[in-house]
């Protein structure tokens, strides 16, 4: 048996008067004649000891916690497993590592204080209060967890809020507030982190230290808690005065935004002007840079209007609807290689006539998340079939509840299904509970020798927690057991998900739409929400989540709201005032197009479009249902594989040497450009262009209108000009072809410069 001791020792008694902010598991004060005293009815393994071993180091995943543990122990990752622990430190090896003879000579105090070598160093001072703690533990006999000790269920950080400047620290206060109601400060016990080294550090007491400027967390773990406080760091960019009252605003985006700037004394570059608008509004929204008609259309119009019209115009599109079919198609892995040809061009026509027709989102979402049936015949289906791993039906709803909690709630909980999340709440039982939604989801085979992949439920099926041995009931992340009143428990969660009262379904999908069209969210990456990775803007992030609800979940209204505000309509050009600024929106962030726009933009460009095999002529890479296609161009441009991860983070966009020596020596492009029936030749022989009277000046208008969208800037064409004369005086060739060469060479260079290849 354990002993337990009925009053504190002296030696942790006098540690305790000289540090604040430490007490013991259940404390309770009484009150007598001769004034009040203390009595510690015990110290709890799970409240006292487990913060201590935290603290130190020793349950983390370089350490004890790794995958086999180190040096013969091995805990739980941040003292997830109580039981384990307590099993691991007090029976493990025989009871070497407690000694409550003697606690000094315990293994467990002796390594961390380096009484004996300890391949960790001193992680535990033996002057420090946690030796005491842990010392005072085994003294009493070292009493295992108590199931009746209250547990943690709110961890607050003081200030929530704090603005600093370069170089000025504040000292963080953590709180505790336990089941039963009382309150504990554990600043001294909880861990710290930062999301920006480079703006905040902190350091293990919770002294917080602003480095550069911009916008920080700093995050506190107590056990399974974590809290964060937001920081901002103004940019000292100028000391100039600035009316922030006077930057136009056409809607709730720019007002919050501008509220934000000022906050971090941030001033906006200059609105950006039609040309580059209109190519970046096609590219954003339609997925291909406008053709010469389009642009000769917008830049004719006097309208003051123009810009909302043709926002307008865009949305209503065919191409809009092939863009969002094809971003969504990354996210749920619509390849044939999982699916098989029918059921991936099901899944694929499903989401072009979700599009096309505009449906809510929250039905779209419900649509997949409760759908059964035949895989070839209801595409909704292969939502579930993308989920299956190697075949392993076991894995089946663990990927399933991490497929839709990270696409459908931006919460990304695959590391709870081994232990407790490291940087947030979510516990194993949150991941098992959510776990439990698709336990009876399973798959079924032939008809009348036919193979058919019906997804259907079935009652019997449960998922055990893999340490509590037995199956937990549904239960949605963070919120109360749902109402059992669908057919099947995946109806009950699309219920739930699409819910108002789900406070992430709406916030994920603005934030993801958010980022599409200004190149970066307001939490980034924008499907993985949590406590110390707050938003940059959390007001803009409420805000557009709730206009996203009160307009029944349109997509389209929201797209469109973002694009007509000012911040969109931003220039690209950073001042010395917002050169720093990458998160807050007041410069508009280039964004390379996607492999697939590329292609498709150098085949409407030059006329020479490539084929695919399987498919009609003049059928678009944008079109094109899943990325099994065979295309080297498009695999250097790094489209994605659509093999491991239900996110856009496989898609490859930014440039490489090896995209740049495909625009630069590939034979496809050089056939592109210089085949009699490409652009150059087209031009010379147009007559609605001029014919082979064409002027050297128009056919450098023509070739900037064609590629880039807009005319020849002055400069440019006066270079251009120059050039052509020398070349064309220092050769004796035949002058006809001369021309035509340095003409291709021109073309050449525009596809291969940024300004071809970014949207601006």
């Amino acid at each position: 048996m354990h002993g337990i001791h009925s009053s504190i020792s002296p030696s942790i008694a006098i540690l305790l008067m000289s540090l604040p902010a430490v007490g013991f598991g259940n404390e309770a004060k009484t009150a007598s004649a001769d004034g009040p005293s203390s009595v510690a009815a015990q110290v709890s393994f799970v409240n006292d000891v487990l913060p201590v071993l935290s603290k130190a180091g020793c349950n983390q995943g370089r350490c004890h916690a790794s995958a086999t543990g180190k040096g013969g122990l091995h805990l739980s990752l941040r003292g997830y497993a109580p039981e384990q622990d307590y099993y691991a430190l007090t029976h493990h090896l025989f009871d070497r590592r407690i000694n409550s003879a003697a606690p000094d000579l315990s293994l467990i105090l002796a390594k961390p204080s380096q009484a004996v070598p300890h391949q960790g160093g001193e992680a535990l001072p033996k002057e420090s209060v946690g030796y005491a703690i842990l010392r005072e533990w085994i003294q009493r006999g070292s009493p295992p967890p108590n199931p009746n000790d209250p547990q943690v269920v709110e961890l607050t950080v003081t200030p929530a809020r704090v603005t600093l400047k370069v170089g000025t620290k504040i000292e963080l206060r953590v709180k505790a507030r336990f089941a039963d109601g009382h309150e504990r400060d554990v600043t001294t016990w909880a861990r710290y982190d930062t999301n920006s080294g480079a703006i905040i550090t902190v350091d293990e007491s919770g002294a917080a230290l602003a480095r550069g400027s911009g916008q920080a967390a700093v995050s506190a773990a107590y056990q399974n808690l974590v809290a964060a406080v937001d920081v901002t760091v103004p940019f000292a960019t100028s000391e100039e005065t600035r009316n922030y009252s006077s930057l136009p605003r056409t809607n709730y985006i720019d007002d919050l935004v501008i509220d934000k700037w000022e906050e971090l004394r941030l001033w906006p570059s200059a609105p950006v002007d039609d040309a580059t608008f209109l190519r970046r509004v096609y590219l954003n929204v339609a997925g291909r840079p406008p053709r010469p008609d389009e642009v000769r259309r917008y830049t004719d119009s006097e309208s003051p209007n123009k810009r909302n019209k043709l926002i307008d115009d865009l949305l209503a599109s065919p191409d809009f609807v092939d863009m969002w079919t094809q971003k969504w198609g990354d996210v749920f892995r619509i390849s044939r290689e999982w699916l098989g040809e029918k059921a991936m061009w099901s899944f694929h026509e499903f989401l072009h006539d979700r599009f096309e027709r505009n449906v809510r989102w929250d039905v779209v979402a419900r649509e997949l998340i409760a759908a059964s049936g035949d895989s070839t015949q209801s595409g909704a289906v292969n939502f579930y079939r993308t989920q299956r791993v190697f075949n392993d039906v076991t894995l089946w709803p663990l990927v399933a509840a991490e497929t839709t909690s990270q696409v459908f709630l931006g919460v990304q909980i695959t590391c709870a299904r081994c232990h407790n999340h490291p940087f947030e709440k979510w516990t194993q039982d949150d991941y098992y509970g959510m776990a439990s939604f698709f336990a009876q989801v399973g798959e079924k085979g032939k008809l009348q020798g036919k193979s058919l992949h019906i997804i259907h439920d079935r009652n019997t099926r449960k998922i055990p927690h893999p340490r509590r041995g037995k199956a937990l009931p549904p239960k949605p992340l963070g919120m109360p057991r749902v109402p059992a009143d669908g057919p099947t428990r995946r109806h009950d969660l699309a219920r739930w998900v699409t819910s108002r009262n789900n406070p992430y379904f709406a916030r994920a999908t603005a934030n993801r739409v958010w980022r599409h069209f200004m190149s970066s969210g307001i939490v980034e990456p924008v499907d993985d929400f949590r406590a110390s990775n707050p938003p940059t803007n959390r007001n803009l992030l409420e805000a557009l989540a709730q206009d996203f609800m009160d307009h029944d979940y349109d997509l389209r209204h929201l797209m469109r709201t973002i694009l007509r505000s000012r911040v969109y309509q931003l220039s690209a050009s950073a001042t010395e005032h917002n050169r720093s600024d990458h998160r807050f929106y007041s410069h508009y962030r280039p964004r390379r197009m996607t492999a697939e726009q590329i292609l498709d933009a150098l085949g409407d460009l030059t006329g020479k479009r490539q084929r695919f095999n399987g498919f009609p002529v003049g059928f678009r890479a944008q079109q094109l249902p899943d990325t099994q296609v065979a295309s080297s161009f498009l695999d250097s441009f790094g489209r994605p594989l659509r093999r491991l991860a239900s996110c856009e983070c496989e898609r490859i966009q930014e440039p490489n040497l090896v995209q740049a020596l495909e625009l630069m020596n590939s034979e496809m492009l050089h056939d592109m450009v210089t085949a009699d029936e490409a652009l150059i030749q087209r031009l010379i022989a147009d007559p609605k262009v001029g014919g082979e009277d064409i002027t050297d000046a128009q056919l450098i208008d023509e070739i900037y209108l064609r590629a880039l969208g807009r005319a020849s800037r002055f400069a440019e064409k006066k270079a251009l000009l120059a050039e052509w004369r020398q070349t064309a005086a220092d050769t004796s060739d035949d002058p006809t072809q001369t021309r035509r060469e340095f003409f291709e060479d021109l073309l050449w260079a525009i596809i291969n410069s940024k300004e071809f290849l970014f949207s601006f």
